[in-house]
């Protein structure tokens, strides 16, 4: 615990500023002269949020990504950063981007990559069908809300 106390103190800030995502705010690459443009949104670690003609896809919403800092060394309680995520959606365009949201596709299972799937769906990609491996299936049948919107067509 001295070393991680050792370690926080170094960090140069709260305990907040350790989190990855905090400072790395959402930002859109548009080219408006295409024709058949469309808007790629990075949202932070592995996650895209893609747009084309009123219609949308998103790749693994990961904003909760806990770290080996925050998880390993600190030993801190992995939870859902829905402030964070409520932050980043609170900007018109992603939540318009969010709500003409007809997929999440998440590329693998593991809590870190999955944990925040639930929150987005529910709250902003209302529409969205989600899709993933069979274990992904699997861990959202137990949320009442989403188990009929999982597709688990991806092997």
């Amino acid at each position: 615990m001295a070393t991680a106390a050792l370690v926080a103190a170094c960090a140069g800030g709260p305990i907040e500023s350790l989190h990855p995502l905090t400072n790395v705010p959402p930002f859109i690459i548009r080219d408006s002269f295409a024709a058949d443009s469309f808007d790629l949104t990075f949202l932070g670690t592995s996650g895209f949020l893609i747009e084309r003609d009123g219609h949308a896809v998103m790749t693994g919403p990961l904003f909760s990504n806990p770290g080996f800092l925050w998880h390993i060394l600190l030993d801190l309680p992995i939870r859902q950063r829905r402030d964070y995520i409520d932050r980043v959606f609170s900007d018109s365009a992603l939540r318009h981007g969010a709500e003409v949201t007809t997929a999440i596709l998440i590329g693998h299972s593991h809590y870190d990559h999955l944990m925040d799937v639930p929150y987005v769906a529910e709250r902003y990609a209302v529409h969205a069908e989600i899709y993933g491996s069979p274990t992904m299936g699997h861990i959202l049948a137990g949320d009442g809300l989403l188990h009929h919107r999982t597709s688990k067509r991806i092997p």
